[in-house]
C-alpha cells in the first residue's frame, strides 16, 4: 500500500506543477459554455433588413386589420425599452390579388419569389372556397410558406392576429360584444407550487418554494462538470503510460512494485488531481453564487456524492485508458483505440433528456445502474426536483467502486503484457484475451482437457 500511495503521489504532483495543469482550469468552463457565451454576445446581431411577407387573403376580411396590426407592430414592438434602439426588422406585409384563375400559378410565383429574396415568405388565409356555414373552418385555415422554417417569429404573430380577428369576427356574428367575448375565451392560468409537507404538532404546509429551472441547471451543470473532468483526468493517462513505456522507465518500476501497484498508483494520482480541479470549481461557484444572493441554490447537499462518483469515475476510465497506453506502441495506435472507450464515456449524454424529464421512471433507473453512466446519471437524478429512494445512490457508489476495483484489475494485467510488447500494437480483441486469459493463453475446450486428463 505504501509503494502505491508513493506512486499516486509523484503521478499527483507531475500533474499540477505544470503549465498544462492551469491552463486547463481555465479553458473547461470555456469549453462546457463556450455555446451559452458565444450566444450571448451575439445576442444582438440581429438582421434589421424589413422582412417582406405577401398575404393570401381567399376571405377577404383578414388582411386589413392585419396591416394595421403590422403598423401597430412596427411603431411600438420593434424598438428596445428606451424607444430609440431597433432591436428587430419591420414587417412589411404585401397584399395579393385573389382573382387569379390559376391558384398553383400564383403560389408557384409567390414560392418563386421567396427563394430569390424578394419575400421572406408569404401565407394563405382560408382555402380559395366559398363561404358557407358548413366551410367555416376551412376559411379560417392558415398557410405560411417559407425557406427559413426556423425563424418562428411572423407564423407566431400572424398566428396570434388571425385568431383575435376570428375571436372579434365571431363574437360579432352571435352578437356578442368584444369584451364579452373576451371574458369567454379567457385562459386559466396554473400557477405551479410544491408539494405540502407536515410540521410540528401534526400541521401541514406548503414547502418552500424554489426555482426548478435552476436546480435542473445545477443539476446538469454537476453531470457535464464531472464529464469534463472524467476525461481531463483519465485521457492523459494514455500518454503517460505510453511514454514511459517507450522511454522504458516503465521496466525499472515494475522491478520493485506489482503491475496492480503501479496500476493503481497511477490512477489515484488523477484521481487526486480531479478532487483537485473540482474542489476549485466548486469553491468559485459557491463564492460568485454566494455574492450574486444565490448561494441557497446550490445542491451543497450533493457535494460529498459528487466526490465518491467523481473518484469512481476516474477509476474506471482511468484504468481503461492507461490500459490501451500500456497496450500500444505509438500515439495512432493509441487514438485508434481511445475513440471506442470515448464513445462508452459519451453514453450519459445520449440519455439525458429522458432522464431529466422522467427522473424515476424504470429506465431511468435501470440506466443510471449501467457503470459507466452511474455517476453522471446519479448526480443528475439526485439533483433534479423530486427525490430518488436512497438505496439507490448507495447502490449506484457500491456497483461503481467495484466495477472501478475490476477495471484496473484487468488494466493491470493488460498492463503486465503490454508493457513490454514491442512491434504493433494490440486490437480490441487482444487486450481482452490479455485481461481475462494472459498472453497466449486460450482456454481450452472441455472435450480437449478430457482427452489431456485421459491421456
Amino acid at each position: 500500500m505504501r509503494k502505491t500511495l508513493v506512486l499516486a503521489v509523484r503521478e499527483f504532483h507531475a500533474a499540477v506543477r505544470t503549465k498544462t495543469f492551469v491552463i486547463s482550469l481555465g479553458l473547461m468552463p470555456l469549453m462546457g459554455s463556450a455555446g451559452l457565451i458565444v450566444a450571448f454576445l451575439l445576442k444582438d446581431e440581429v438582421n434589421l433588413d424589413d422582412r417582406r411577407y405577401a398575404i393570401i387573403d381567399w376571405t377577404g376580411d383578414y388582411y386589413d386589420e392585419l396591416a394595421d396590426a403590422a403598423d401597430a407592430h412596427n411603431q411600438r414592438s420593434i424598438f428596445a425599452d428606451d424607444g430609440i434602439e431597433q432591436i428587430k426588422p419591420r414587417v412589411r406585409l404585401e397584399q395579393v390579388e385573389t382573382d387569379s384563375p390559376n391558384t398553383l400559378a400564383l403560389q408557384g410565383r409567390l414560392s418563386d419569389r421567396v427563394r430569390k429574396g424578394d419575400l421572406f415568405g408569404f401565407a394563405e388565409i382560408g382555402t380559395g372556397q366559398s363561404a358557407s356555414a358548413e366551410s367555416d373552418e376551412l376559411l379560417t385555415t392558415v398557410k405560411y410558406h417559407t425557406n427559413n422554417p426556423m425563424n418562428r417569429d411572423f407564423p407566431h404573430w400572424l398566428g396570434r392576429q388571425v385568431n383575435e380577428i376570428a375571436r372579434e369576427q365571431r363574437a360579432q356574428a352571435e352578437g356578442l360584444s368584444l369584451e364579452v367575448a373576451k371574458r369567454l375565451t379567457k385562459p386559466v392560468s396554473i400557477d405551479e407550487k410544491p408539494l405540502y409537507v407536515s410540521v410540528a404538532g401534526g400541521g401541514v404546509r406548503l414547502a418552500e418554494e424554489t426555482d426548478h429551472y435552476v436546480s435542473v441547471l445545477a443539476a446538469m451543470g454537476l453531470a457535464v462538470l464531472m464529464f469534463l473532468i472524467i476525461f481531463v483526468g483519465a485521457i492523459p493517462l494514455t500518454y503517460s503510460v505510453l511514454e514511459e513505456k517507450m522511454q522504458r522507465s516503465a521496466e525499472v518500476l515494475l522491478g520493485c512494485v506489482t503491475p496492480f501497484q503501479f496500476m493503481m498508483g497511477k490512477i489515484l494520482g488523477m484521481v487526486g488531481v480531479s478532487v483537485t480541479i473540482m474542489t476549485i470549481y466548486i469553491v468559485i461557484g459557491f463564492c460568485v453564487a454566494a455574492v450574486n444572493g444565490y448561494a441557497h441554490l446550490m445542491p451543497s447537499a450533493l457535494i460529498n456524492w459528487f466526490l465518491l462518483y467523481q473518484a469512481g469515475a476516474v477509476l474506471m476510465f482511468g484504468s481503461l485508458y492507461a490500459a490501451i497506453g500500456a497496450a500500444c506502441n505509438d500515439m495512432k495506435d493509441a487514438q485508434n483505440l481511445m475513440a471506442p472507450a470515448s464513445l462508452v464515456a459519451c453514453v450519459p449524454l445520449f440519455v439525458i433528456r429522458p432522464v431529466i424529464l422522467e427522473p424515476n421512471s424504470t429506465f431511468s433507473t435501470l440506466i443510471s445502474f449501467f457503470p459507466p453512466a452511474t455517476p453522471m446519471l446519479m448526480i443528475l437524478r439526485q439533483g433534479l426536483p423530486g427525490s430518488i429512494p436512497v438505496w439507490q445512490p448507495i447502490l449506484g457508489i457500491i456497483i461503481v467502486l467495484c466495477t472501478a476495483l475490476c477495471c484496473v484489475f484487468l488494466a493491470s494485467r493488460v498492463f503486465r503484457v503490454g508493457i513490454l510488447m514491442n512491434g504493433k500494437g494490440a486490437n480490441v480483441k487482444e487486450l481482452l484475451q490479455w485481461a481475462f486469459y494472459g498472453v497466449g493463453h486460450r482456454p481450452a475446450r472441455p472435450e480437449r482437457r478430457k482427452n489431456a486428463e485421459a491421456a
